[in-house]
């Protein structure tokens, strides 16, 4: 699947790959029924955010393995721990920051998970991530409109972008941003 000469790098995926099937392992739905379930779900809450921090340390130091953890932790935003999912967007954030060579596939997985996203704190990195690294016409065009999609959904807001007009047709609503 992955083609690498260097062992540590293969030993780094294999890490990631338990690392990863224990993210899906412990994403049990996060609903509660009891309290003996609820200190339960605090721990793997705990348990969650510490996979996540790891997966963002391994894709700091090892720069070989960021795609491959890029795209794990994208497939999490939409975790119901806030902090998890802070933890999910910083990564994210960190990775287009440090590697200009995956902003775009970032930026692009990104764009596809928007929808996932529950929490504000977490839309306002998504946001400044979206505009900060989209650099391509196509790209920007799906990133506003994946951007309104999600705002009229959840509230009406009205964005700004520096004198610049943009027309988005979402269905037969059409949305002026200036």
């Amino acid at each position: 699947m992955y083609e690498y000469s260097c062992p540590h790098a293969t030993i780094l995926l294999q890490v990631i790959q338990v690392l990863k099937k224990e993210l899906q392992k412990s994403d049990g739905g996060g609903e509660t029924a009891t309290p003996a379930s609820a200190g339960a779900s605090l721990k793997t809450d705990e348990y969650r955010k510490l996979l996540m921090t790891a997966l963002h340390q391994i894709a700091m130091r090892f720069p070989e393995v960021a795609a491959t953890v890029s795209q794990i932790v994208l497939n999490q935003l939409g975790d119901e721990n806030m902090f998890t999912a802070l933890d999910v967007i910083f990564c994210i954030r960190d990775i287009a920051q440090e590697y200009p060579q995956l902003r775009a596939a970032v930026v692009t997985k990104l764009i596809d998970n928007f929808e996932q996203i529950r929490f504000p704190n977490v839309f306002r990195t998504a946001f400044w991530i979206l505009g900060e690294y989209a650099e391509d016409a196509a790209v920007l065009d799906s990133a506003l409109q994946v951007c309104c999609v999600c705002l009229l959904a959840r509230a009406c807001v009205c964005v700004c972008l520096y004198g610049m007009c943009q027309r988005v047709y979402i269905g037969m609503l059409t949305i002026v941003i200036c």
